[in-house]
C-alpha cells in the first residue's frame, strides 16, 4: 500500500515535513519505505530544500514521530529506507 503527502512530525522540535510518498506494510500498518521526489543539483545531488527536507524526516524517526495521513496515524518499520528520485520538466 502507498500513501502520498504523508505528514511526520518530529516529537521534540514540531517540525513537521511531508514525505512525498510513503510505503506501508499491510499487514503491520508500519512506513517501510519513504520517497521524496524533487529537484537534484547537475551533478544528480538533491538540491538543499530536498536534502534538508530527508534530514528532517529521518530526524524525526530517529526521535520516535508519527506519521498522519487524513486523521490516521502511522508508525516507523525498525528498518525503513529512504530515497530519493530527481523529477524532469518535459
Amino acid at each position: 500500500e502507498s500513501l502520498r503527502e504523508v505528514t511526520i512530525k518530529n516529537p521534540i522540535t514540531g517540525v513537521t515535513r511531508r514525505a512525498d510518498v510513503v510505503g506501508i506494510d499491510p499487514s503491520t500498518k508500519q512506513i517501510t519505505e519513504i520517497h521524496q521526489i524533487g529537484r537534484a543539483t547537475s551533478t544528480g545531488l538533491p538540491v538543499s530544500r530536498e536534502r534538508n527536507a530527508l534530514s528532517d524526516i529521518l530526524d524525526s524517526i530517529s526521535k520516535g514521530g508519527v506519521a498522519q495521513k487524513g486523521g490516521t496515524k502511522f508508525s516507523f518499520s525498525d528498518t525503513v529506507k529512504t530515497f530519493f528520485t530527481k523529477y524532469f520538466k518535459f
